[in-house]
């Protein structure tokens, strides 16, 4: 062979290498960038063909600011990145994609009631419909034995409680305390991060993300999960969860290891403790699980995923528990939401 067709091979070989990445999997070459996005003087992210943000260099530090650029670019509307705590806007940004849109097929809120020992279920569309719906609930519930018993004080009420110095009680369910001061709020956001390097399986993460504007009346060990049905593959993460507490001079933020079993293949819980060295203000936190899904098989189709916020009334109370047909709770008293949401496998 001659040295002139041994260097053509040489230079067809090595083009195909570097198209295809090192491996020779055309999955594995660097996707060419649609534009530079410019968010800073001297920092610019890459916007892919397929509307994704590339992955941030491990090596760029991005503050809440810039992160929130970048998740515009990504797809998030203004009103949704002012919702989301600024640990999970920087980790959303560094880890590139694109969000994905998701559409609520329902929420629902189990509320308990201390003084029948029973719980009530509450459903809609939204949370802020079930939230208006707990809080009538509770409302109803409170007035009918304040009527029964004479208007006489009472110490317990459904939902959460605060007794008031005039006997009387303020009642609201563990979430929403009526006044819009005090508020809890719990969502998912599902990012498309790109196929795997053989090109076979779509990447997706999803996030439970959820803060309190205020301490609530029972602080004991929380819980809250995310679960995908079982055409999903669940991969391990390395940074999986933070739990932020904010008190009247600093905000201490702590890492969580989520509560894998080897039977939990349709999601992750994590759980976090309300204790803290000073009075706590607010809390903050997220969890996050990447799912894969084989692209043959569900390019197209719909995909469900499930979020879920357990706050017990009681210690030593475990209620999530994630499994084939979704979440479900366990017998423990408390606060419970779950909330299902679908969307559409594309890229």
């Amino acid at each position: 062979m001659s040295n002139k067709i041994r260097f053509s091979i040489f230079i067809v070989l090595l083009t195909f290498t570097l198209l295809c990445g090192l491996d020779g999997n055309p999955a594995n070459a660097k996707e060419a960038s649609e534009e530079k996005v410019k968010i800073t003087k001297e920092f610019y992210i890459d916007k892919l063909e397929d509307g994704r943000v590339e992955v941030l260099d491990k090596v760029i530090k991005i503050n809440e600011k810039q992160a929130d650029k970048v998740l515009t670019e990504m797809g998030f509307s203004t009103e949704e990145i002012n919702q989301i705590t600024p640990e999970i806007k920087i980790d959303i940004a560094k880890n590139g994609g694109k969000k994905v849109e998701t559409n609520t097929e329902e929420v629902s809120y189990s509320m308990y009631d201390p003084v029948s020992n029973s719980s009530y279920e509450i459903k809609g569309k939204s949370l802020d419909e079930v939230k208006e719906k707990a809080t009538k609930k509770a409302k109803e519930i409170n007035e009918s034995r304040r009527k029964d018993k004479g208007n006489e004080a009472q110490t317990q009420s459904v939902g959460s409680t605060r007794v008031l110095a005039g006997g009387f009680d303020q009642t609201y369910n563990g979430w929403d305390r009526v006044d819009a001061e005090h508020d809890w709020k719990g969502q998912t956001y599902v990012i498309y991060n790109g196929r795997t390097s053989n090109g076979s399986e779509l990447r997706y993460s999803v996030y439970n993300n959820f803060h309190w504007d205020s301490q609530p009346f029972a602080n004991f060990n929380d819980e809250f999960a995310v679960w995908f049905n079982e055409r999903g593959t669940k991969y391990a993460p390395n940074k999986d969860s933070l739990v932020s507490y904010t008190g009247s001079t600093s905000t201490v933020s702590r890492e969580l290891t989520s509560k894998l079993k080897e039977d939990d293949l349709y999601g992750t819980t994590w759980e976090f403790s309300w204790s803290s060295p000073y009075v706590i203000y607010k809390v903050a936190g997220w969890g996050k699980q990447e799912v894969r899904l084989h692209s043959n098989e569900m390019h197209g189709r719909t995909y469900t995923v499930q979020g879920a916020h357990f706050h017990p009334h009681f210690p030593g109370g475990k209620s999530i528990d994630v499994g084939v047909g979704g979440i479900t709770f366990g017998l423990a008293a408390g606060d419970k939401w779950k909330w299902t949401e679908s969307f559409i496998v594309n890229d």
